[in-house]
Parts: C-alpha cells; structure tokens; sequence
C-alpha cells in the first residue's frame, strides 16, 4: 500500500485515477482553514492610536520643588477601536540626558475617530530644564509618542509668593536737582487682577543707570487690601546722580 500525503491508496486503482478524499484529510483541510481564518481576523482587529498634544502646567509651586500635571492628548487614528490602554511618561534632564522620572496611567478604550485627553502628575525640582515625553506602552497597538520642553523651573515663583497685585502702569517726574543728584517722583499704579482682596504688600521701586545697569537708588512703599478690579497710586521718591 502506498501513501500520498497523508492519505491513502488502493492498489487497485489507476496511476491516472483520481483519488476520493477519505473523511480523516477533509478534516485536515477544513482545520487548517479555520486556523487561517482566526489569524487572518486577528490582524483586522487591530486599531492605531497616538499622541497627538502635550500640556504641562504647574499645580504647586515651593521653595523647592515643583508639581506639574502632564495632560497628553490621545487620538484614535485608523481600523477598529482600541481597547483600554497604558499612558509612559518619560523626564530626560535637558542637559545630561539622564532619566530623572518615569511612570504610566491608564486610560480608557478609544473608539474609532474618538479623543480623549489623559491627566499625569509628577513632581521636579524647582531648577533647570526637562524634556518630557508621552508615549502609548501598549505593546499590542501600534502608537506613536510626543516631547516638550520645559525649561527654568526656578523662575516659577513659590505659590506662597504669588500675589493677584499686577503692575498696571508708572511715570516718572523731574522734581529738581539737588548737590548733583537729581530729584524723580516715580508714580507706580498698581491693579488687583485677581477674585478677591489680596494680602499686604511691600513694593520695591529701583533706579538703575541706563548704561552700566548699576543700581542708584531703591524705595519702598506698601499696598493695603485692594478690592478686584480696582487700582491704586503709590508714589516715592528716588536720587540718582545728575
């Protein structure tokens, strides 16, 4: 007896005859169909998604340390919805290039043409510049990621430090010249931009010379309660060298 890929064949039959297919190699035929078909519709189930905006704004502001919330816009791209997935975070110091932070959040499905924006926080120092970077973890879905820099955190003043207290406008008045210095009358106008009354202020006014930036003179002079919306005029009086 002979056999021909798995199946068999009388000895009785023509070299030229066609063979019946027993029952035992349909079967192989419709199995290895079917494991085809779930491949083949394994592939069309998958969506692409990727990053498509980062915002980086601080929350609390210390002597030391800054808390920044991290919003990374995700936005569905193409095929099917995607399923539930994984949000990295990645801070590269700007200078060295070393990892100073890293983290992920999980966000929920995203269906087909959807957005949605994911919430991080993380904590730096208040000093330097950071690169950072979002990126899908998922390793099933096909992503892409996105950077920002942010850069002088030491610049952000303390939160403690903070006042709604903007300066709205100032002038300056020749009053005279007095043993080779000169008199200025500086007026300084100062709006609360904020909701609510702000706390007591000291306001430091300098005199620098134009050229050399070396500092002339200095005053001071205080800021009661301002009500929102209003202003107020402080005036002082500054010597500086004729």
């Amino acid at each position: 007896m002979e056999r021909y890929n798995g199946c068999r064949k009388d000895n009785h039959h023509d070299d030229g005859a066609a063979l019946a297919s027993p029952p035992d190699c349909r079967r192989l035929l419709l199995l290895t169909v079917a494991v085809l078909a779930v491949t083949a519709a394994g592939c069309l189930r998958e969506g692409t998604a990727g990053v498509t905006g980062i915002t980086v704004e601080p929350v609390n502001v210390t002597a030391g340390a800054v808390v920044l919330n991290v919003s990374t816009t995700v936005q569905h791209w193409s095929g099917p919805g995607v399923g539930a997935g994984l949000l990295r975070i990645e801070v590269l110091d700007d200078e060295t290039g070393l990892r100073v932070h890293e983290g992920t959040r999980e966000f929920d499905r995203l269906g087909p043409g959807s957005t949605i924006v994911v919430p991080y926080e993380l904590t730096l120092p208040r000093r330097g510049s950071y690169r950072v970077r979002s990126s899908l973890a998922d390793g099933g879905v096909q992503t892409g990621g996105g950077e920002v820099t942010v850069r002088s955190l030491e610049r952000l003043p303390p939160d403690d430090a903070r006042t709604p207290i903007a300066l709205a406008d100032m002038d300056f008045l020749v009053r005279g010249v007095e043993n080779g210095r000169v008199r200025i009358e500086a007026e300084v106008q100062l709006t609360n931009q904020g909701d609510g009354p702000n706390p007591d202020l000291v306001v430091e006014i300098k005199a620098r010379e134009a050229d050399a930036r070396l500092l002339a003179d200095r005053q001071w002079t205080t800021v009661g309660a301002v009500r929102p919306g209003a202003t107020v005029t402080r005036n002082v009086t500054l010597l500086v060298p004729d």
